[in-house]
């Protein structure tokens, strides 16, 4: 089977982070989509986080993004093809839930905070979690323990959230290089 990586953005919707991503896995050779599941032509400015963040929660939700998400990955299992998730943000949260699905063989997530509420979902995908050293609502520390003890592979960068969005203002160049990196080296360990 060949192997499709799904795009999940995070609160802003599908912005020029998303598409410079999905471009940077497409030169590294792979066939990537993006999942618009905000329906919005045009994404939250960054200056819009609370305005973005209801309109997910209020508007689409966890329950329904996981839906048009596994409807997707369902449509790729018809095709014969494998699934790779890779979510930013809420984007990552997404992944984690969508990770019981058969021809899902990998999950990449950056900065999922909200996968605290879900750390009992464990997915059957091998999964990568990038977090920054720190979060304003949780203690990264607390998350990362609890998902190193059920087998999750964290890693933790001294960034903050938002770190591997070079259009965000806490993008850390070296930071989001070295996640990178390892989500090359993970796909290509796991894709078929």
């Amino acid at each position: 089977m060949k192997t499709t990586i799904l795009i999940l953005h995070e609160i802003y919707g599908v912005n020029a982070h998303s598409k410079d991503y999905c471009e940077a896995l497409r030169n590294e050779g792979f066939h990537v989509e993006v999942i618009n599941f905000l329906q919005r032509v045009h994404p939250f400015r960054y200056e819009k986080e609370n305005e973005a963040y209801r309109s997910f929660m209020e508007d689409v939700g966890f329950q329904q993004a996981v839906h048009t998400v596994n409807k997707r990955i369902r449509n790729l299992h018809d095709e014969n093809r494998n699934v790779i998730l890779i979510g930013f943000s809420i984007g990552a949260t997404v992944a984690w839930l969508c990770g019981k699905e058969d021809n899902v063989i990998g999950i990449i997530g950056y900065y999922g905070s909200r996968i605290r509420d879900y750390v009992h979902q464990i997915p059957k995908a091998e999964c990568l979690l990038f977090y920054p050293h720190v979060e304003k609502s949780f203690s990264v520390d607390a998350l990362v323990d609890k998902l190193k003890a059920k087998g999750i592979i964290t890693i933790t960068y001294p960034v903050t959230h938002g770190f591997s969005d070079p259009y965000s203002e806490y993008f850390d160049k070296a930071s989001a290089k070295e996640a990178f990196k390892e989500t090359i080296a993970f796909i290509n360990r796991n894709r078929l």
